[in-house]
């Protein structure tokens, strides 16, 4: 004999209701998780690496910070953009044998804006930059909206270097070599800079050659 079981209305009724709490709750803890995450850095890809150094062999590096090295991170940068248990992941570029190549370690970072999020790829070796790239640069009229003038600005600067932004044109004779903004997006060139300096800033407290 097939015995055929019904549930009652009523308790079909309250298992409905603690299903969509718990399904509401799930759903809370996800978004309270992408939230802290925001602040990590983007992460890169080998396709993102071979676009710096396309000739070099590339070996991906992860490094979990501890509380003393993320502390140490926003002390030197300034401000907090570094957690303990964050993973900072970088391709490290090498020459291959016998053929040409660069070497150096590149890194994504986010650039924020009102121009929306751009992501830039930098390399640095010998404690400075030494290549960069915007990943997604927006094109206005036919023309490239961070242009490379710009950007050629950052190549061979290191830490110990200015990363202040010419306010004025008097700010490039006052200052030891200021960085010229954009002409139409003086904000978001500091933003830029601000992320450019990011790589350099964990170069040196995670001694990363």
């Amino acid at each position: 004999m097939v015995r055929i079981s019904f549930v009652a209305p009523a308790a079909m009724k309250r298992m409905l209701v603690w299903g969509m709490i718990l399904l509401a709750i799930g759903q809370a803890g996800c978004a309270g998780a992408g939230r802290l995450l925001d602040h990590e850095p983007p992460a890169i890809t080998l396709l993102d690496a071979r676009k710096i150094h396309p000739f070099s062999d590339l070996s991906e590096r992860h490094i979990p910070l501890t509380a003393e090295q993320a502390q140490a991170i926003n002390r030197l940068y300034g401000r907090a953009i570094a957690a303990e248990g964050e993973r900072i992941v970088y391709y490290e570029a090498r020459r291959r044998r016998g053929i040409y190549g660069q070497w150096g370690n590149i890194f994504l970072v986010n650039a924020e804006g009102e121009l929306g999020r751009l992501e830039v790829l930098i390399s640095a070796s010998d404690e400075e930059v030494d290549e960069i790239l915007i990943k997604n640069n927006p094109v206005l009229n036919g023309k490239l909206v961070i242009p490379r003038e710009f950007l050629r600005q950052f190549i061979g600067r290191s830490l110990h270097d200015s990363w202040e932004l010419a306010q004025d044109p008097s700010d490039l004779v006052a200052l030891p070599s200021p960085i010229r903004p954009i002409a139409s997006y003086p904000e978001f060139s500091q933003e830029v800079a601000d992320a450019v300096r990011k790589p350099l800033v964990w170069a040196e407290v995670l001694e990363i050659q």
